[in-house]
Formats: C-alpha cells, structure tokens, sequence
C-alpha cells in the first residue's frame, strides 16, 4: 500500500512538474510570438522609414532644390536672362522663337498663365499659358484637322542647359495641361519646329497630334499640334466626392514621390501630395489632395485608413503644410487607389 501510495504522489510530482513546464512553455511560447509581433512591428516600421527616405533621395535626385511656382511682373528680368542663356546654348537658333520682352510681358498677365522652375534664385526653366490676343499669334487660327470649342496655346518652354535631361519640359508641360483643365480648358495648342528632336520627342510622347506645318513668327517653320485633354489622365476622375472617399483604405504609403516636384500650392490638382509637418510630433504626415469639389486631403489614421479632410482645417490644427508634391508623369501615385 505504502508503494502504491509513494507511486502516486510521484505520479502527482510529475503531473505538476508537467503542467509547470506547459505553463512556462506556453508563457515563452507567448513571449516569442510578442517578440515576433514586435520584431514584426519594428520591421515595418523601419520599411515605412526606408520607404520615405527612399523616396525622398529618388525625388532629391531627380528635382534637387527645384521648385515651381506662378511667376510675375518680378520675373521678367530672370524670363529675358534665361532666354539669352538658352539661345546661346543653341547650334541652331530657328529651332525656338526669340520674344521680345513685351510679348514676356503679356504672358505674365491675366488669365495667361507663365510658371518658372527655381533653384534657389536661379530660373532653371520656364513655361508659358496663353490665350492669345493682337500680336500674339493664335495657333487656332488655320487647323485643318481640328475644331477648337476652347482652347489655349502652349508657348516657349525653355529649360537652361544645366538642368537638361531631367524632364523639366514634360513637367512642365504637364501640370500646365491640369491648370488649363482647371479654367474649363479642354484642347491645347502648340508649335514646334519640325528640326527640334527634343521637344518632338516630348510633344508627342505626351499625346499632342500633328495637325499641319505652317510658317509662322517671322519666317520660322512649325508644326501645329493639338490635344485633346481628359482628365482621366491626372490619375482621378472628376466625380470623385468627399461622401465617396470619407474612409475608405486607399494607399499603402503615400510617399513615393520620385516623378513629383516640390511646387506652389495654385498648381496643384488632384492627385497631388501634401507633406504636412505635426506640430506635437514634428512628424511629416503626407496626404493626397483632392481637388475636384473645393480643396481638401486624404489623411491616413493609426491603421493606414485614409478618410478626407478639409484643406484649411488640416493646414490650421496640428498640421502645418510644409511642401506641395506635384505630380509631373502619368504614371501616378493615384493609379494605387483603390477602384470605387
């Protein structure tokens, strides 16, 4: 009996020692799976950053200190410096059109539109809106292909030689295209000499068709191209609502922003980025504007949930808009959207 009895104490001993050691398994079973939880934490975390850092040396290095913005009758000077600085740069100067500096003048007015790429105070490049009035020549004038309801011409984009090969043009070109949209704009004009590869190059790559060659400016010979804009190109669709955004998950990160270059917050659209600086966390917080009913921005939640939020709220409260990202290819950050 007393065998049968020390047995089962043993037997007791041993459950107990079993049930401990399940019990410490289980508790370092636990704290391997919050150490992987942490550890997985920490990794995205750190993807998060890299990802931010990433995109932000791809935009350094493609934009540097560039930012664009409207320019004004405080320009000229700079307009007329650059245009000097670009002709002599050229092996043939009937590729562009020499302005003298009251037509500059006229295109710094109301409602055209001039828009200048800056490094510091150095214009490294310009573009032109235009509706044309006397003098001016009106590309709508003699098209043989197209019919024009309302429509504006793309004048002189220059770009200084060194700041060449970083798709200034194009850029530029591009967010005039959505400003044009924005004024109820819906064809553009322009010309480009048939011996200009470069600009050939960009003009058709961004969807301008030949509609005929003429001599234009003095004696110059041109081509005339026309586009038809759709929106469906800036990467949103003009129906998009407040009531249709408000919380829905859109954008694993919204920090890419290696085809956007810093700009003013008036050429913005659609599609763009804000970067917002928290002022309790000093934190950057980037948010996707929505332009197409009045002003406001996708924000992301703790859990990466984006919901909209009124512009001037957002730039009043804890958030101070520190830079406007603008969108300057087709190959948006808005094609990651999710489909409404």
């Amino acid at each position: 009996m007393k065998k049968n009895s020390v047995n089962k104490n043993s037997a007791r001993k041993n459950s107990a020692k079993e049930g401990s050691a399940k019990n410490n398994s289980a508790k370092e079973g636990s704290a391997k799976k919050n150490s992987a939880k942490e550890g997985s934490a920490k990794k995205n975390s750190a993807k998060k950053n890299s990802a931010k850092n990433t995109a932000k040396k791809a935009a350094a290095a493609k934009y540097g200190d560039l930012f664009i913005r409207p320019c004004g009758r405080d320009d000229l000077e700079a307009i007329l410096e650059l245009q000097d600085a670009v002709f002599s740069g050229l092996p043939d100067a009937s590729v562009l059109r020499r302005n003298p500096p009251e037509l500059f003048a006229l295109a710094l007015e109301e409602p055209n539109l001039t828009v200048g790429v800056f490094s510091g105070d150095v214009l490294a490049a310009v573009g032109m809106l235009v509706d044309p009035k006397p003098p001016e020549t009106d590309l709508r004038a003699n098209l043989q292909k197209f019919t024009v309801e309302k429509a504006l011409d793309m004048k002189l984009i220059m770009v200084r030689g060194d700041y060449r090969g970083r798709g200034l043009q194009r850029a530029i070109m591009w967010i005039l295209e959505k400003v044009a949209f924005t004024r109820g704009c819906r064809q553009l004009c322009t010309s480009v000499s048939p011996n200009n590869a470069y600009s050939l190059r960009n003009v058709t790559g961004l969807g301008y068709l030949l509609d005929h060659q003429e001599t234009l400016y003095g004696g110059l010979l041109r081509n005339v191209y026309v586009k038809e804009i759709d929106v469906a190109e800036f990467g949103l669709r003009a129906a998009l609502s407040a009531g249709k955004l408000e919380g829905t998950p859109y954008l694993a990160e919204a920090t890419d922003l290696s085809d956007f270059i810093p700009g003013d917050l008036s050429l913005s659209f659609s599609g763009d980025v804000a970067e917002f600086i928290s002022k309790t966390t000093g934190e950057s917080v980037f948010g996707l504007l929505i332009k197409e009913q009045a002003p406001f921005v996708l924000l992301p939640d703790k859990d990466n949930n984006w919901a909209a939020a009124e512009l001037a709220p957002a730039m009043g409260g804890d958030l101070v808009l520190k830079n406007v990202w603008l969108n300057t290819t087709a190959n948006s950050i808005t094609e990651n959207i999710s489909t409404i």
